[in-house]
This record gives structure tokens, sequence and C-alpha cells, in this order.
């Protein structure tokens, strides 16, 4: 399979793509063409999974091409990639979570990248994990503010109230496009529809996985890395993968927290934080 044809209908969107292919797919919120930058890295993001999916025997609508005992699963999404994640090489955060948890796309095809943007950027209202992953970022991107905008901010007690109040304070900044996010664990239960639980967190191959894992890493280039688990803390597997990780990206700030849908932490913005280490709350 080559550009065009991940590109293809079937695979991204349910829309035709132009021929010139994937750098005609790519837009930013309101419309206009974003930086060649992000072209990039998209397009080498889908290299990177066009080897993976012929390796794998994986079709364009992400199911396997034979039957086999993980016919339940489907590889649904590309990673999401902000809108000015490639804007500025110290303001990226990448998330990387354990398994996806629900099927985002139950008629079939892989979600592309300018609908994945669109499902998180152009909502007014989000979920825990998507304030959760908006209020680390303005942490750990507080030099965006300056210093009584950031004294307002950390009054916020809830997710929701901190995005908001830095939201209020400062309109030119959305911290959900500063951000990317991917998984650990890349196949889902086709139509699942409840996240709870971890019945996805399986690896068809753990040395393709792993390694599709880190080379996607080392393309998305961030600034800040968190694991959303404490299980990459307490799995001997995941935590030679992180250690693996940090070797490899050495002047990248390596965070592993819980996951901020967590129950206990109740969306509470310094309980969350706490999570990654003391310092991120500070100042």
């Amino acid at each position: 399979m080559g550009i065009k044809e991940l590109l293809s209908p079937e695979l991204i969107e349910g829309r035709k793509v132009p021929a010139s292919g994937a750098r005609n797919l790519i837009h930013s919120p309101v419309g206009k063409v974003m930086k060649k930058s992000i072209d990039s890295i998209q397009i080498s993001i889908i290299n990177l999974y066009e080897k993976y999916f012929v390796k794998l025997g994986i079709k364009k609508n992400g199911r396997f091409i034979q039957k086999s005992r993980w016919s339940f699963l489907r590889f649904p999404t590309y990673p999401l990639i902000g809108s000015q994640y490639a804007e500025n090489k110290d303001y990226r955060v990448l998330f990387v979570g354990l398994e996806i948890g629900r099927d985002e796309n139950p008629r079939g095809g892989i979600i592309g990248f300018d609908e994945k943007r669109k499902l998180v950027e152009n909502n007014e209202r989000h979920n825990p994990h998507v304030y959760g992953m908006g209020v680390a970022t303005i942490f750990l991107l507080k030099k965006l503010f300056k210093n009584n905008q950031w004294r307002e901010i950390r009054k916020g007690k809830t997710y929701k109230n901190t995005f908001k109040l830095a939201e209020k304070i400062k309109r030119d900044v959305n911290p959900l496009y500063h951000i990317a996010m991917t998984n650990c664990y890349k196949f889902v239960t086709i139509k699942r529809k409840n996240r709870l639980g971890s019945k996805d967190r399986k690896n068809i191959s753990t040395d393709l996985e792993w390694n599709l894992l880190e080379k996607e890493v080392k393309i998305l280039k961030p600034k800040f890395l968190v694991f959303e688990s404490k299980d990459f803390k307490k799995d001997r597997w995941l935590q030679q993968l992180v250690s693996e990780i940090r070797k490899q990206n050495k002047n990248t700030k390596v965070f592993i927290s819980n996951h901020p849908s967590y129950r206990s932490l109740h969306s509470n913005t310094m309980e969350y934080l706490k999570t990654f280490e003391p310092s991120i709350v500070k100042g």
C-alpha cells in the first residue's frame, strides 16, 4: 500500500482525497493549509504504519486480511496530532495511553489525522481524559502565560474549571493544539463501546508493536512525554519499553502519571498533577 492508497476514502474519513495525496488532506481548524512541518510528520507516520500493516497483514479498513485468533480486533485510528504541534519544538506534549478503549469509528475504516483533530479541537465540551490532557499541557507549557495570568489559572479546582480559566485568560492559547496522543496497544475490539476495563491490552507481536511506538515517538519528537498510567511503572515489560524510549529521546522530559480519568482523582487538577512529580505544580 502506498500513501495514496492509505489516504483512500475507505481509510481516511470517508471522503475522496485529491491525487496530490497527503499534503492536501492536512488542514487547520479554520480550514487553512497548515505548515509543511506537520505535513511531513503525518506522512512519516503514514509511511511507518504502512510497513507495520504489511508485516501484520492489515487491510485498509484496519482488519486482518486472513482469519486468525485476532479477527475480533481491528486497527481503528492514527494518532492525534494537534494543529499547532509542529510549530514550536519546545511546546510539544505527547501523551501515550495504554489501550484505545472504544471503537471510535464502528462503521469501519481508520480515522485520519484531520478527523481525529476535529473530534478533539472542535468540541466545546470534553470528557475528563481530554480536559486532563489540556490541564497537564497548561502546566507543562506554563511559560505561555504571564505570571499574573498563571496565578489566576492555578485557582482552578477541577480539570474543566482550570481549562476554562486558561481559555478565558488567554484566548489565543489552546493547549489541545499543542498535544499529540497515541496508544501503547494499537488494536480495539470491533464495535467496542465501553472504555472501561483492559480487554484490549493485547500484543499481537510485541517486538513489532514496541518498535512501532519507539519509532512513532522519534518522529513526533516531543519536548514532554506523558505515559498515562502507573502500569508503566508496575509492569515489567512496560518498564522496559519506557526505559528504552527514555534512552532514545534524551532531550525529552518523560513523566509517568495516573490516567486523568482515574476515578480516585475526581477530576481534581492538583491531585492529578501530583501524580507526575512535584515540580510540575510549582511556580
